[in-house]
């Protein structure tokens, strides 16, 4: 028997599942249920797509070889050139209860819900790193309104496809999947053979009318809405060990992850995984920084879409940030405030989730890493930028900072805030330009460049 590629579709989730599960069963089949890396609704123009991931299915020898995902419909075309003898079944359900099907899915469970389908979602509401790509976006602020929508689109399209190509897709009712007749005809129709079938049906759940889930579920200076993310390759120091449980006992969730010897990696990880999970706020506290609760919430309170504290680098008169060219001096302590710098020391770094998903937008930023089970944006990717006649090598905070900036936003340091680099000694403001004496206001002068 000739091998035959088998493309699973339709627009509701849970019916989806039971075609994956009714698939899986085949004998002589190996198809999966959202094999990874994610489809995009819309592949990004010379990046890899149907036609290699077509290959890769063939090269594994399976009679019949495939996958289930909603986002496969806009790429049949395409699947019909690459495989002529490719097999498309697309689930169809009534609109409502694919509405219905859609809201409050475990994504909602975080402290902001999920609006695929909303191309600029309402207040209250936002997308996700990953999985909103595999869906289209429209103008719109009514999730419930982008889920009809999608049905609309979803259904318009599929009807076309089986009319185009009649031998490789067919509509199916989700319903039907609950009779055995109807399941033989959709294996025949995808090539299963009699010998290897097993029929299996099942039943999709009522689903209950409910109304569309409201926005934000606290309020905006929530502890729970802000994560604090502790990446370290040593000891946490204890002075920062007490303020990190300080802020747990303010309800602030707080996520240290150790034993990673390249930080861009585990800051690029950690903040996937955060957005993940639905936060709003990433607050970035390195392992030998001390401060006190009240930091954090000062820059909270700042309301930006990024800000920092200020520290210096231990060892030497420099501070962990780099100021904006023609910076005169910078004053610190009662007299400082919020300003204006060109990048910002990750070791005391509060970004919004609106800063990385507009990086990830704007610039064009992968999901990498999906195969080996742990996705990942390279938001904190080191990188070369060209500064006047020559290059400037960026570490990972750095060109975080530099890809916030190219992405409209500004780097605003708050130095009123006294923050201490543990090393040999606590190392704050005053030595990076002066000995050890220490003052309630210190300003810093910078040298004029040399032309």
């Amino acid at each position: 028997m000739p091998q035959r590629i088998i493309l699973g579709m339709g627009a509701d989730p849970v019916a989806l599942g039971l075609l994956a599960a009714i698939l899986a069963e085949q004998r002589s089949a190996r198809v999966t249920a959202g094999q990874v890396p994610l489809i995009p609704w819309n592949l990004p123009h010379g990046g890899p797509g149907i036609r290699e991931r077509f290959a890769r299915w063939k090269a594994t020898g399976a009679a019949i070889v495939g996958d289930v995902a909603a986002s496969y419909l806009p790429h049949a075309e395409e699947a019909v050139a690459a495989e002529p003898g490719v097999r498309m079944a697309c689930l169809t359900r009534p609109k409502a209860e694919v509405i219905a099907s859609l809201r409050g899915r475990p994504e909602d469970d975080g402290p902001t819900p999920m609006d695929h389908w909303a191309r600029q979602p309402a207040p209250g509401w936002t997308h996700h790193p990953f999985r909103t790509r595999t869906y289209p976006q429209y103008d719109t602020r009514s999730r419930d309104e982008g889920i009809g929508l999608y049905w609309e689109e979803y259904r318009a399209r599929s009807v076309a496809l089986q009319r185009r190509h009649p031998g490789n897709f067919r509509i199916v009712e989700a319903g039907a999947l609950g009779d055995p007749d109807a399941v033989r005809s959709l294996l025949d129709f995808l090539g299963v053979p009699p010998e290897d079938r097993v029929v299996v049906t099942g039943r999709l759940p009522r689903e209950e009318a409910r109304s569309e889930a409201a926005g934000p579920r606290w309020t905006p200076l929530d502890p729970r809405r802000c994560v604090v993310l502790v990446p370290f390759g040593g000891p946490i120091v204890p002075d920062c060990e007490a303020g990190l449980r300080a802020l747990e006992r303010l309800g602030y969730p707080v996520r240290r992850v150790g034993g990673h010897a390249a930080i861009d990696q585990v800051r690029n990880q950690m903040a996937t995984d955060a957005l993940a999970d639905g936060f709003d706020e990433l607050m970035w506290i390195d392992s030998d920084v001390v401060f006190r609760p009240e930091d954090v919430e000062a820059l909270r309170r700042l309301g930006l879409p990024m800000a920092c504290g200020i520290y210096p680098k231990k060892g030497s008169r420099v501070l962990a940030c780099h100021v904006l060219p023609g910076t005169p001096r910078l004053t610190f302590g009662k007299a400082g405030g919020p300003v204006e710098i060109l990048y910002a020391g990750a070791g005391f770094l509060l970004a919004r989730r609106e800063v990385y998903l507009t990086i990830q937008a704007r610039l064009g930023l992968p999901v990498c890493n999906e195969r080996f089970g742990k996705p990942m944006i390279p938001f904190f990717e080191p990188m070369v930028r060209t500064i006047e006649d020559g290059h400037w090598s960026l570490g990972e905070d750095y060109a975080f900072s530099e890809r916030a900036r190219r992405a409209g936003f500004r780097v605003i340091a708050d130095t009123s805030l006294r923050l201490w680099h543990v090393g040999a000694f606590r190392f704050g403001w005053e030595d990076a330009g002066t000995d050890r004496d220490r003052f309630g206001t210190f300003t810093i002068e910078f040298d004029r460049p040399e032309p």
